[in-house]
């Protein structure tokens, strides 16, 4: 009372004005405090089957807001960083082959590249550093006068780093940028990753949970088509700091990129839980 709360910033005040972080609501608060008396730990579905069971529904709702497929998985995480480094890693584990996790970037001889708008969120940049793909090796495309990234230019990157001897493997696409809420043209950015064979993230940390509206369900439909998705339930849900997911097109690209089996986690197999 005397040291913490006078110092803290308010976001349930009637008059925070949200920077991106909005008020909780009551039932957010509820459920954190039972999460924490619970205290469940999510590795294996034997350790916390009651849990489990709540984050495939909860990831099973979100990707059923977007239409994506029945092989679609996801997983709840801190926030949209920690969620677009996921997406990250998976996309690059899937273009580096079935030796990824043996061989990582020591077998690449031609420097993977990442493409995003000028106005992508700057997590973008440090998963670029933390995954060992060099900042340098991420394009900044200019935007148009509404901030969503200009597809022209974008196919004069992709073109000049194949032309160089570079592998274009990612485009990070925007579903609401944080500093003007622009959404990139996700159905001609599909169109454009097929025809490169180029892995399409969508961060839609800040605006993707719009879908949930009945005007914006439908333009925001075409999220659906994303090789994988980022969001973040702390925003547009009101839940408390932090809570955050992503999505992904094929569960198998999540195994691919981070399963492990070693001996102290023995696994018994079920089918209707997933050892996260």
């Amino acid at each position: 009372e005397n040291v913490i709360v006078p110092n803290a910033n308010h976001t349930a005040h009637p008059r925070f004005l949200p920077y991106v972080q909005p008020s909780p609501n009551s039932l957010s608060a509820y459920a954190d405090h039972l999460a924490a008396i619970l205290n469940q730990n999510c590795t294996l579905w034997h350790l916390s089957p009651s849990a489990n069971a709540v984050e495939q529904a909860v990831t099973g709702w979100f990707a059923n807001l977007f239409g994506l497929p029945e092989q679609s998985s996801g997983i709840i995480t801190s926030g949209g960083s920690m969620a677009n480094l996921i997406a990250l890693t998976a996309a690059r584990d899937h273009y580096l082959g079935p030796n990824a996790r043996e061989q990582g970037l020591q077998s690449q001889t031609s420097p993977l590249v990442v493409y995003a708008s000028d106005e992508t969120h700057a997590c973008i940049d440090k998963a670029v550093s933390v995954l060992g793909l060099g900042t340098n090796n991420l394009r900044r495309i200019p935007t148009d006068d509404a901030f969503r990234i200009r597809l022209d230019l974008l196919s004069d990157a992709v073109a000049a780093d194949r032309k160089s001897g570079r592998t274009p493997f990612c485009f990070v696409g925007n579903a609401g940028t944080v500093t003007t809420g622009a959404f990139d043209p996700i159905e001609e950015l599909s169109q454009f990753c097929r025809t490169e064979n180029l892995w399409l993230h969508i961060d839609g940390a800040y605006g993707a949970l719009a879908a949930l509206s009945e005007r914006f369900r439908e333009p925001l439909s075409a999220i659906g088509l994303a090789d994988s998705v980022s969001l973040d339930p702390h925003k547009f849900l009101f839940c408390a700091f932090e809570a955050g997911c992503v999505l992904v097109r094929d569960r198998a690209m999540l195994a691919n990129a981070f399963g492990a089996s070693p001996s102290y986690l023995s696994q018994s197999e079920d089918p209707d839980f997933i050892d996260y």
